[in-house]
């Protein structure tokens, strides 16, 4: 495996790469050794501080891609939410310390029970409400966000954003529905690149 490809797709994980270059590297022992499919996957299970899963590529008749793979596979295997809300909220601290562009907003983390992950006040005074939504499919996004914007309009919630990361958006890029409404992947460059968005966004009159 080209560790520059896994660099690629995920760049938060080069904090972990040594434990990644170690997971690989027992992985293509394993490989070496195997004949069988299912002897690489009970390897794997037997090995499960590593991380690693192995999945059967049923190709591209029936209906999915290798780039499927690299998406996580069916929504079973998607943590729980508490765990992802922790994720969450661990990338959005650390942007703020690090990010050129996010350093030093003021981060307020919501209540485990609230529908809320957190709260970031932006340098002129808009309220960014971070929501975490881990079950809603890709493909419905959009219309998740136009009953977002729905309801803000009815609301008059001029002042304040939404955004919304959602556990199984891929896309490399924010999507914005419009000024106050906008939705993210849970992967760190893709939260810095739509709170970067909103930073250089020119604020509602």
């Amino acid at each position: 495996m080209d560790a520059k490809l896994f660099v690629d797709w995920f760049p938060e994980a080069i904090y972990d790469f040594d434990q990644f270059a170690a997971a690989v590297a027992w992985l293509q022992w394993v490989c070496s050794r195997v004949q069988e499919l299912p002897d690489v996957a009970q390897a794997c299970r037997a090995e499960e501080s590593l991380g690693l899963n192995c999945i059967q590529y049923a190709g591209p008749e029936d209906g999915a891609d290798l780039a499927a793979l690299l998406d996580g596979g069916s929504q079973a295997r998607l943590p729980d939410i508490e765990m992802l809300r922790t994720i969450v909220n661990l990338t959005l601290k650390h942007l703020l310390q690090v990010h050129p562009v996010l350093r030093g907003l003021a981060l307020e983390i919501a209540a485990a029970d609230s529908a809320e992950c957190a709260r970031l006040t932006l340098s002129d005074g808009r309220l960014v409400r971070i929501y975490l939504d881990r079950d809603t499919h890709a493909s419905q996004v959009v219309p998740q966000l136009l009953a977002e914007s729905g309801r803000r309009f009815h609301r008059r919630l001029d002042s304040e954003i939404s955004f919304f990361v959602f556990a199984q958006l891929r896309s490399a890029l924010p999507l914005r529905l419009n000024a106050s409404v906008l939705a993210t992947g849970m992967r760190q460059p893709h939260i810095a690149n739509g709170l970067v968005r909103l930073v250089w966004s020119t604020p509602l009159a």
